[in-house]
């Protein structure tokens, strides 16, 4: 329980501090990713809408992607 509760608290201050994909770390698009909480779903609505040619940008839009693995 102590884990979910840590994992949600995590998620609000992600949602509350990026707006898309260009501003988080890779670590960042991981824990969306491995977490698999559904706070994330409209965030990750708006990085399928998100393009850029930055391979750094390519790594982390795959990486948040594999959410719906």
């Amino acid at each position: 329980m102590k884990y979910v509760i840590k994992n949600k608290v995590k998620a609000c201050l992600i949602i509350e501090r990026y707006t898309g994909i260009y501003a988080m770390t890779n670590a960042t698009a991981e824990f969306i990713a491995t977490s698999r909480l559904t706070e994330f779903v409209p965030l990750l609505f708006k990085a399928m809408n998100e393009m850029g040619e930055d391979p750094e940008f390519k790594d982390r839009q795959a990486t948040i992607f594999r959410y719906f693995d």
